[in-house]
This record gives structure tokens, C-alpha cells and sequence, in this order.
């Protein structure tokens, strides 16, 4: 791969930014410590290279300061999580979905009934969602908690993949790795995180639900063409690359610039999709909340593919340097022990 040219994404939507990146970031880093995680240097230092509140500012500059605190907590669970798997773990089906379902319980279960001895993972997604839900319209809730379990079972099927060690196809690939990539739930909390709520009705039109697809489908794509140095040594299969790859009969710079291909004719989907949305509000008569909800969920999905391919150029989380042997464990703390400390903060 160190001769291999990685395409460029021309994603066509503008940068943002958010002013309280800082303030966020100090937040989150007090939050996972009380927690009982980044409890040694080195735990600390692979954490902070990743810098998750950069990605929750690319993702929602929008937020107000306390909410863009909320959006670094969901990015940093995303991939302390992820990580968990990237060991033996992950090569035990059984296990992870005992893990998952550990954590799905979290979603249907109040607080004051769930059990002592949480792992700190554990506990720390629980403050997660209860700070998450707080004030929500029940549907909101009820769509959030969907999503979340969607995201947490799709790791028991990449569990599975792995094990299996082939390639999947594109559309099995696309069913776990849509899952796991959890944008239905980041454009949730783009609601949440921004104060708006969009109507059912235009929520579940076509437009919308194919535009979310592109949401979900243009940063895999990115995701995965940066990754995939990192990913294929340790033994992971789903990789849109490796899928590209082996269904295309390709030598690998092809799929690289295949896949960037897929991400942008998805892009250009997005965009004649958006062009329909003022005739499908006014076909609903939708009145100017209805509209602007509307409005600020484009500009949240918008914002996510821009943002998220921004921080992935800039993050040292993909750099092949901190590739580790499958067998070795591929973080700094186990975090879904059930002997740690207990929470000391919300």
C-alpha cells in the first residue's frame, strides 16, 4: 500500500466548524475519567490522538457548547467501543453478543432498576442515553432506542464475517456495515443536539429515507479506503474495498478509486434528492417549523459527510504505524470488565 496514490473525495458541501471544540473536549475527557476510563498515559495519549471532540465539532457545528459536550460523549463511545472487538473478542460471536445485548438492555431498562458492577463502558453509555433522552418527544426516544440496537447487533454479524474469513458481497456487506456505522443515530442526535424535531410524515418519505442512506453509505466509503491498510492485516472482511476488490476482480489502487467512484454517484443522488423536498413539503403542508425542520436535517447529514471525511484526513487513528497483530488486543484498557470503579459523575 505505501505506493498506492488514496483518491481524493470531493464531497461538495462546506466546512463547518464549531467554537467550543475546546470546552467540549475538556468535558468529555472529565466524563470518561469518572467513569473509571483513560485511567493510564498511554490509554490517555491513544485517546486524545484521535481527537473525537474535532469530529464532534466537523459533525455538528451547529451545537451549543453543553450539547456539543453531549455529541463528544456519543462519538467517543462509538469508538472506545469499536475498539473493544478488535482482539479476540471480536472473534467470538457469542461473547460479543452477549456484550451487545449488555447493552441494549441499557436502552429499555431505568436507571434505578439496572444492575451494580456495570463495566465502566457500560455505565458510561447509560449516562450516554439518559442525558440524551431528557426532554425528548417520546418518538424521538422510542426511534433513537431502534437505532442504537441496530448499531450494537450489527457488531454481532461482523463478529460472524470475521470468522468466517471470506469476503462478503456488497449488499450482505452493506447490511452490517450500515449498522455499525451508527449515522441513523448521529442524525438523531442532529436533532437532538440541534433543537429540532422533524415531522413523521416527512421523515419516513422516500426522499428522506434515500438521502439518509447516502448519509450512512458516502462516509463508509471514505472510511473504509482509509482504513482499509489497517483493517485487512488484522483479518476484518468487511471493507468496501476488499469487497470492491474481490467482486470486480481488481488489483487494489482500482477499488480504491472504485469505491471513491460509489461514494460520489451516491452524492449526486443526495443532491437531485434535496431539489424534491420543497414540493414534497408543500405536497404535506408542512407549515415554517415543519420546513425548517426540514431544512436543518439536510444541512445535519450535509455537515456529517463533510465533517466526518474532514477529521479522518486529520486524525492518526488510521495510521497504518498503529496497525497490531490480530491476535493482540487493539486498545489501551479493556473497558467491558465488571470489576472496575464505580461512576463518580453523571
Amino acid at each position: 500500500m505505501a505506493d498506492v496514490h488514496l483518491p481524493v473525495f470531493d464531497i461538495p458541501f462546506p466546512l463547518r466548524g464549531s467554537p467550543h471544540v475546546v470546552y467540549a473536549r475538556e468535558v468529555n475527557l472529565e466524563r470518561l475519567r469518572s467513569h473509571g476510563m483513560l485511567a493510564t498515559d498511554e490509554a490517555l495519549e491513544w485517546y486524545l490522538s484521535w481527537d473525537m471532540a474535532q469530529l464532534a465539532g466537523y459533525g455538528y457545528p451547529y451545537a451549543e457548547r453543553d450539547e456539543l459536550a453531549l455529541g463528544v460523549d456519543q462519538m467517543a463511545f462509538f469508538f472506545l467501543f469499536d475498539d473493544q472487538f478488535d482482539g479476540p473478542l471480536g472473534r467470538c460471536p457469542e461473547r460479543v453478543a452477549a456484550v451487545c445485548g449488555e447493552l441494549t438492555d441499557v436502552l429499555f431498562t431505568p436507571l434505578r432498576q439496572r444492575r451494580r458492577g456495570e463495566s465502566p463502558l457500560v455505565a458510561f453509555f447509560g449516562s450516554l442515553w439518559e442525558r440524551s433522552v431528557r426532554g425528548m418527544a417520546p418518538s424521538w426516544c422510542a426511534r433513537a432506542a431502534h437505532n442504537w440496537e441496530y448499531y450494537l447487533a450489527a457488531y454481532v454479524g461482523e463478529a460472524m464475517d470475521r470468522v468466517g474469513g471470506a469476503v462478503p458481497g456488497m449488499e450482505h456487506f452493506l447490511q452490517v456495515r450500515r449498522g455499525m456505522a451508527g449515522t441513523s443515530t448521529l442524525m438523531d442526535y442532529g436533532e437532538r443536539i440541534g433543537g429540532f424535531l422533524v415531522p413523521p410524515a416527512v421523515f419516513h418519505t422516500p426522499q428522506l429515507r434515500m438521502m439518509r442512506q447516502v448519509a450512512t453509505d458516502v462516509p463508509i466509503f471514505c472510511n473504509d479506503v482509509y482504513s482499509v491498510v489497517k483493517e485487512e492485516p488484522r483479518g476484518d472482511v468487511d471493507n468496501a474495498v476488499l469487497v470492491v476488490q474481490r467482486e470486480q476482480n481488481l488489483c487494489r489502487e482500482r477499488a480504491l478509486y472504485r469505491v471513491r467512484d460509489l461514494a460520489m454517484a451516491r452524492i449526486e443522488v443526495f443532491v437531485e434528492l434535496e431539489r424534491q423536498l420543497p414540493d414534497v413539503c408543500s405536497a404535506l403542508s408542512l407549515g415554517d417549523e415543519g420546513r425548517y425542520a426540514v431544512d436543518r436535517y439536510v444541512d445535519a447529514m450535509k455537515a456529517w459527510m463533510r465533517g466526518y471525511h474532514q477529521w479522518e484526513t486529520e486524525t492518526h487513528r488510521y495510521a497504518a504505524e498503529a496497525t497490531v497483530p490480530p491476535e493482540v488486543p487493539n486498545f489501551a484498557e479493556d473497558l467491558l470488565h465488571h470489576d472496575g470503579p464505580r461512576p463518580t459523575g453523571p
